[in-house]
């Protein structure tokens, strides 16, 4: 790696945290490489191992909204990524909390907003019934559009 010593420390920490949820995820997470980890924990247990600039908020949503959160082949979780810049990770459904799941971002303090409020934005149609009244092909232009 190159860069100043706080730059190389930086993407150390950041590639510590990487392998970290990948191994949690693989031992009790998904396994297709969307959301997944047993972790919901981890940043708050030892909140070193966050690279530095880098929080981590935790909220929960509807287990039911998983799948439109996620979407087909992670299409729309990867879309919330891209757009908010926080990473998404959403715990296994074994640590579901009456029927909420909980949700964690890790990036900058605006780019968790804006992963949570996309996310939000997913939710409240589901809730509103959007996704159920659209018959057909009108399904896919109202998701994609609160992503």
């Amino acid at each position: 790696m190159y860069g100043t010593v706080s730059q190389v420390t930086a993407a150390r920490a950041a590639i510590k945290t990487l392998v970290e949820n990948s191994i949690a995820s693989k031992s009790g997470g998904r396994r297709d490489g969307h959301g997944g980890g047993g972790s919901s924990g981890r940043g708050s247990k030892d909140p070193q191992t966050l690279a530095p600039g880098t929080s981590k908020l935790t909220f929960t949503v509807p287990d039911k909204t998983v799948g439109l959160i996620i979407g087909r082949g992670g299409e729309s979780i990867n879309e919330i990524q891209r757009r908010s810049g926080a990473r998404v990770n959403i715990v296994h459904e074994s640590q579901s909390i009456n029927g909420r799941r909980p949700v964690n971002l890790f990036g900058t303090d605006e780019a968790n907003e804006r992963a949570r409020e996309l996310i939000e934005a997913i939710v409240k149609q589901d809730e509103a019934g959007v996704k159920k009244g659209a018959q057909g092909t009108g399904d896919s232009q109202h998701r994609s559009s609160a992503v």
